[in-house]
């Protein structure tokens, strides 16, 4: 069952990882990896924390009552409601934050543009058939549609930075399998330690279903040297209007295209927060 969680995840086995005692000891053992965590320059397995053996009513108590601490209820990323186990991590970084926040003032500029809006859910948290997690920016179309279930959003940004792929890839699965598919758009943001910015689309693998691939990549690398204005860039990424809206297009509506200038843009955002 450990080993299931972690796969489920995509966290490494050196994750922290406790026996949940109550509120306070959750608290206090928290605590103690944050400080390990900024200790350490905030890097490393530390990123996420584990408990284990949290039944529904000790998950009300600690994270949905008026009375949680604010600490936990904003750290929460997972509840797996069969194996009573959450995961939590670490209050996000200036550079996690800048990726996805640059990147839906990007979306949102574009999607302002057309005859109807999108309705912004950010983080809310949704509840699968396994998991309550949340995501770091979604939208939802503003339309009904029968048969849709109206919790998912169409849209939703994964944001990672120092963290393994793995991870951004096991989110993305929940979303795309335990929605069937109703999360129509799945976005992850990679930033490295080498300067690099990745954005992938992906989608869930029908041979298997256990697994998701990517249909479209965009990529920057930062150029530090003085006699080149540019940065590296490749790939391209255009998302249809259908995709997002659950519509036709009417008009002059058009796909969200996200163009080099884009990037640049959001990538300088986030080197700006890279530390030295």
């Amino acid at each position: 069952m450990a080993d299931d969680i972690l796969r489920e995840e995509g966290l490494p086995a050196t994750t922290p990882r406790y026996q949940y005692q109550g509120v306070k000891q959750c608290l206090r053992c928290f605590e103690l990896e944050l400080e390990r965590y900024d200790r350490e320059g905030q890097h490393g397995d530390g990123l996420y924390v584990i408990f284990d053996h949290v039944d529904d009513r000790s998950f009300q108590e600690c994270f949905e009552d008026d009375s949680a601490e604010s600490l936990l209820v904003d750290s929460l990323a997972t509840y797996n409601f069969i194996s009573h186990t959450i995961v939590l991590k670490m209050p996000p970084s200036d550079v996690h934050e800048a990726a996805h926040r640059a990147f839906s003032e990007i979306f949102s500029t574009w999607h302002r543009g057309q005859e109807s809006r999108l309705v912004p859910t950010g983080d809310a948290k949704v509840e699968g058939f396994t998991r309550k997690k949340k995501p770091d920016s979604s939208w939802k179309t503003s339309i009904h549609i029968p048969g849709r279930d109206v919790k998912w959003p169409t849209i939703l940004v994964e944001a990672g930075w120092a963290e393994p792929m793995a991870k951004l890839k096991q989110d993305i699965l929940f979303w795309l399998r335990e929605s069937e598919q109703q999360v129509k758009v799945a976005l992850t943001i990679q930033v490295t330690r080498r300067e690099s910015v990745t954005i992938k689309q992906w989608v869930l693998d029908e041979t298997t279903r256990s697994s998701v691939k990517p249909i479209q990549t965009m990529h920057i690398t930062r150029n530090r040297d003085p006699r080149l204005n540019q940065h590296q860039i490749s790939g391209s990424m255009r998302i249809p209007f259908e995709d997002c809206f659950l519509r036709a297009k009417r008009g002059n509506e058009s796909d969200f295209v996200l163009s080099n200038e884009d990037l640049t843009e959001l990538a300088e955002a986030v080197w700006y927060c890279l530390p030295e």
